[in-house]
Formats: structure tokens, C-alpha cells, sequence
């Protein structure tokens, strides 16, 4: 099996960032065989020339065409997890909210068919961001072993911009048997941000307010006196948060207990 991240010795995160993009669909083609449910796919990857079988040489105009698309994919791709459109709202007045893999796409076995139908749009989408998943964070119950809540917006709707700072302040008893963390990724690369601090857990030594909230800072700096709560930035890069629930409790689902949104500080 090819493995289309690391042809080049290199771990991509996103491929559609990937300089060779089309060579490296390319690779899949030649190297992999060609499924039933794959093949309207390559049905439209040999209009561009890819095809099992034969060489992908694309002259110089066919070459500034799929530059140009790559590009207008990876912006739409990047907007779609930027806005929060990936998420399924967890809670009506928070802007946190669980990837669209639901249980009926892991029914499917994340091929995206259903019995009416096939959902390209959804499946192209999903996987441009997150192509792994556990069927135990679509536990609603409570008694999963993990459970993740994703944010890229403020408590505005605005995305997230690595160059401001924001507070998320973590209600006290977070709802969980083992412990928590809270994981910054980049929405470019779809890996942790380029930064010293990308993670906080409650196994860390936090600052604690004296009502037992916790103050995050997330920013290229924290107010002085919180720089342990402090997750850092990339001014460079937009980003987007992933709460994580191990050991989730009852309370979680059961709506007593909720996450704020991320303020903007400055």
C-alpha cells in the first residue's frame, strides 16, 4: 500500500499543502488497485492525464491549471475548518462542536454511502481535514473512553487569528473520570501548530482561579502571571482548538456542564 504522506521521506499532514500534489495522486493511481467504488475518480483524474498504466507528464498550460486548482481547493478546504462549518454543534449556544464523522458515516465504514446515496461533497470535505476517528468519541452516553469537542471560531462566530490572543476560561469540574487536555492545531497543515506550547492538560501545573475555573490564554503571549496556561500561537498560521474528554462523565451530554468560547483579549 502506498503511503501518499511520506513519498517524498516527509510527514504532510495535509496533502493538498503538498508542492506535487497531482504526482503523488499520481502514485495512488499506478501503485494501488482500482475499486469499484474509487472509479468515478479516476474516471476524472484521467482527464487530467492520470491514469493506471500511463505517465502523468502535464505540459506547461495543463500545469498552471492544476497549480490553480490545488490552490482554490486548499482555500476552501481551509475555510470550511476555519468558519467551524466542519463541526456538528455540540451545544445550541457554543460555538464548540464534534466532527461531521457521525455515527452513520462510521456505520458506513467512512465511505460516505448511503443507502440513497453516495456523499461526495461531504467525504472530499472530511477527509481534506480528518482522516482518522474513533468510533468511541461518537459516544453519546457519556461512557466512552474519549471524547473531543473542536472550536476554530471566538465566541463572536470570527475565526480564530493566531496573531490576537484570547482567554478560554474551563469551567471548574470538568466532567471526566481521568483527566483533560486542550491541543492547538494549525487549520494549514491539520498538525499541532508550529509553536513551544501547543498543549495544556490538567496534569499540568495550571494557574486556578480560587472559584476552581481555569483561565487559558490563546495567543503569541499570555498576560503575566498565566504564562503556564499559556497556548501558544503562530501568528503566521490560523489555528483551531481540540478539548479532550478521557474518562467522559454523564454530565458532559447531559448539558450541566459547558465549555466557553474563546474571548478576544486583544
Amino acid at each position: 500500500m502506498v503511503d501518499v504522506t511520506k513519498i517524498d521521506g516527509t510527514l504532510e499532514g495535509n496533502i493538498l499543502a503538498h508542492h506535487d500534489v497531482f504526482n503523488l495522486i499520481n502514485t495512488y493511481v499506478q501503485e494501488e488497485p482500482a475499486l469499484p467504488e474509487n472509479l468515478a475518480f479516476r474516471g476524472m483524474l484521467k482527464e487530467l492525464g492520470i491514469e493506471k498504466g500511463n505517465e502523468f507528464s502535464p505540459g506547461k498550460e495543463m500545469q498552471a491549471i492544476l497549480d490553480e486548482a490545488k490552490a482554490d481547493a486548499f482555500t476552501y478546504m481551509e475555510d470550511y475548518l476555519g468558519s467551524g462549518k466542519a463541526y456538528v454543534p455540540f451545544w445550541e449556544e457554543r460555538n464548540w462542536g464534534a466532527f461531521r464523522i457521525t455515527p452513520e458515516v462510521m456505520e458506513s465504514s467512512a465511505t460516505w454511502n448511503f443507502e440513497s446515496h453516495r456523499d461526495y461533497y461531504a467525504r472530499t470535505l472530511d477527509f481534506g481535514y480528518w482522516a482518522v476517528a474513533i468510533p468511541a468519541v461518537f459516544d453519546n452516553s457519556g461512557g466512552g473512553s474519549t471524547f473531543y469537542l473542536f472550536s476554530s471560531t471566538d465566541e463572536s462566530g470570527s475565526k480564530l487569528d493566531g496573531a490576537k490572543t484570547y482567554r478560554l476560561k474551563v469551567p471548574a469540574d470538568v466532567p471526566v473520570e481521568d483527566f483533560w487536555s486542550v491541543l492547538l492545531y494549525s487549520t494549514k497543515t491539520r498538525t499541532f501548530v508550529d509553536s513551544s506550547q501547543f498543549g495544556l492538560s490538567s496534569k499540568d501545573e495550571l494557574v486556578v482561579n480560587d472559584d476552581g475555573t481555569i483561565d487559558l490564554y490563546v495567543g503569541p503571549n499570555a498576560p503575566k502571571g498565566f504564562e503556564a496556561n499559556l497556548l501558544e500561537t503562530n501568528p503566521e498560521e490560523g489555528s483551531f482548538l481540540c478539548f479532550r474528554f478521557y474518562g467522559p462523565t454523564k454530565t458532559l451530554t447531559g448539558g450541566q456542564w459547558k465549555l466557553n468560547d474563546p474571548v478576544l483579549v486583544e
